[in-house]
Order: C-alpha cells, then sequence, then structure tokens
C-alpha cells in the first residue's frame, strides 16, 4: 500500500498539474496538499479519499482547459482564413513529424548503443563461462592424474602397515560434485565398498597415514622435512614396528634417496625400545629425549 501511494503522489503529470492549481489558488475540498500527501507513509482512509478528491478537481481543470483551447481554436479558424489554417495545420505537422523523427533517431543510436553494451557483456559472459568450464575440465584432469599417480603408494605403504592383501584401498573422485571418496576395491571376498563404514578405528588411521605419507612423498614444494606428532597411539605393538618401517622404507632418507628427513614425536615407551634397537641395528634413525622444567612464577595472559 505503501509503494502504491507514493507512487501516485509521486507521479510527474500530477506534480505539473498541481503546481499550475497552486499558482491559480486552487483547493481541493479536504484540504489536503501535495505536499502533505508525500509526507505520509501509510495512508489513512480519510487521505486516500482525500487524494482521490484531489485527483478529480485535477481531472477536471485538465477538461476544463481542454474545452477552453477548443473553443479558442475554433475561434480562431472562423477568423482566420481557411487556407491560412491549413498552412498552420500544415506547419504543425511537419514539426510535430520533425520532432518525432528527432527522437526516433535518438532512440535508434540509444538501441544502437545498448546493443553494443549488451553484446561486450554476452562476450564477456561466453569467455568467462567458457574459461570456467576449461578450468573445471584442467583441474579434474589434474585430480585424476594425482589420485592415479598417489593409487599405487598409497597401496603399497598401507599394504606394509596393516598385515595382508584382503584389503585393498582406493580413492575415487565424484566429477558431478568434486569429491573424493575413500573406497576399498577389495575387502576379503566383498568388492568396491564404503571405506569409512567397515574399517576398524586402527585401519582407518592406517588409510588416512597411507594417503598423507604418498602425498608427501611426492610433494614439490616446501621444506623437505616431516613431523609426525604421536601418529602411533591408536596402533597396537605390531603395528606400531610395520608404520615406523613402512616410512623408513617409503619416505625416510637415506633409505630413499629422495625422500624427507622425518621427526617423530612420542610419548610411547615401547617406541623409545624400538628406536634404540633400530640405532642398534644401524637403520639411521636418532633418539632424543626431550627433557624441560615447568614455568616458574605466575603465567600471566
Amino acid at each position: 500500500m505503501a509503494e502504491i501511494w507514493s507512487a501516485i503522489v509521486g507521479e510527474e503529470s500530477l506534480v505539473k498539474n498541481w503546481m499550475v492549481l497552486k499558482s491559480r489558488r486552487l483547493q481541493p475540498p479536504s484540504g489536503i496538499t501535495l505536499e502533505r500527501a508525500r509526507e505520509i507513509r501509510v495512508p489513512r482512509e480519510d487521505e486516500v479519499r482525500a487524494l482521490q478528491e484531489w485527483i478529480t478537481l485535477l481531472e477536471q481543470h485538465r477538461k476544463d482547459m481542454l474545452d477552453q483551447i477548443q473553443k479558442a481554436i475554433e475561434e480562431l479558424q472562423r477568423k482566420v482564413p481557411a487556407f491560412l489554417v491549413r498552412s498552420v495545420t500544415v506547419v504543425h505537422c511537419a514539426r510535430a513529424l520533425r520532432d518525432a523523427l528527432i527522437e526516433h533517431r535518438g532512440a535508434t543510436e540509444e538501441v544502437g548503443r545498448l546493443q553494443q553494451e549488451l553484446d561486450a557483456i554476452e562476450r564477456w559472459r561466453s569467455f568467462i563461462s567458457e574459461a570456467a568450464r576449461e578450468f573445471a575440465e584442467a583441474e579434474a584432469d589434474l585430480v585424476r592424474r594425482k589420485i592415479d599417480m598417489l593409487q599405487d603408494d598409497i597401496r603399497a605403504i598401507f599394504r606394509d602397515i596393516w598385515a595382508g592383501s584382503e584389503i585393498v584401498p582406493k580413492l575415487r573422485r565424484d566429477d558431478r560434485n568434486q569429491r573424493l571418496y575413500l573406497m576399498l576395491e577389495r575387502f576379503f571376498s566383498a568388492q568396491d565398498l564404503d571405506a569409512v563404514p567397515v574399517l576398524s578405528e586402527s585401519a582407518r588411521n592406517a588409510l588416512a597415514l597411507s594417503i598423507f605419507l604418498a602425498a608427501s612423498k611426492r610433494r614439490q614444494f616446501g621444506g623437505r622435512f616431516l613431523v609426525l606428532d604421536d601418529v602411533t597411539s591408536s596402533f597396537d605393538a605390531g603395528h606400531q614396528t610395520r608404520l615406523i618401517e613402512a616410512i623408513r622404507t617409503h619416505i625416510a632418507r637415506p633409505h630413499v634417496p629422495d625422500g624427507l628427513q622425518v621427526i617423530l614425536l612420542t610419548y610411547d615407551g615401547m617406541l623409545e625400545k624400538l628406536f634404540d634397537q633400530a640405532v642398534s641395528n644401524g637403520w639411521a634413525w636418532t633418539g632424543y629425549k626431550l627433557h624441560g622444567t615447568p614455568p616458574e612464577g605466575l603465567v600471566k595472559d
């Protein structure tokens, strides 16, 4: 209702006629003015009725003015010779035609300008759409090639961490929503299963570590070292040993010439013995105990 009211009281012809009536000191019966009408946001019933009276007055004034103009024209036609009336009519029509042609030319030029803008926008839209499509295809191809590149490493590392070959992991990418799924190509006698529901927590952690280690092995940027913090806490003793051995044989230098410098942090006493044994066997592991003292005094924010 408020929008309709604003549109009516702001209409250009209404404003012009109001200025004419105001100059002639004409007021509607209700006494409402256009200025007052513009201040109203949500009109009451009496204000709507007042505006209706005001518009009726304007319409009556318009009819009166048209009648006066028509009478004046008829009076002039009686006084002026017929050939002069025809000449004036022709001149008037010619002037109207000229104005219409000028307006048409201006409108045609404006249409041409707007069409050029529309064509430029369309070319830009086509460019963006094509670039987005090519980028999406390139990104999908890159992900597929990365998955193919990592697939064998993931399976080899997982096989060394998790005993037996009855579980074969597989990464699968959904091209429709670009999600990456952890799948099992083989799970004992079953095939092509979702990995998360069927694997135990330790097996899921082993699979996650296999993916992380395989990606770290292929990394071509950043520092050539890898820090692992307490990554064996969910494994039993046997799988802890297999994980450390998988890191040594697949990732760590010097067994892998272009591998990473691996740093493992752990609180596990069994791993401490494992590293001591590895050092004594010449496996190039070096073990350190990190000692510290609690802070003294007050701890402030």
